[in-house]
């Protein structure tokens, strides 16, 4: 499925970034059932995510499993500023 938005352009990655949360409040309820399975299943677990784009669910599970290894991809560049 096509993105709704130019995943390199760093004028719409921005705005993409600043409303996603806002405009999908449950996403934090979804991280919180990572957290929840990581704890349960190996609190010292190493997580890879793929398509990580600005962090938000990488920031979360870092906040709240501090022992877990992470590693984050995400193929754009507008992303990771």
């Amino acid at each position: 499925m096509p993105s709704p938005i130019d995943l390199k352009d760093p004028i719409e990655v921005k705005q993409w970034a600043a409303e996603v949360n806002l405009k999908r409040p449950w996403r934090y309820d979804i991280f919180q059932m990572y957290v929840d399975s990581i704890l349960a299943f190996n609190p010292n677990a190493y997580v890879l995510e793929l398509g990580s784009g600005p962090g938000y669910l990488a920031e979360f599970l870092i906040n709240h499993c501090p022992n877990i290894h992470y590693t984050a991809f995400d193929f754009s560049e507008a992303m990771h500023d």
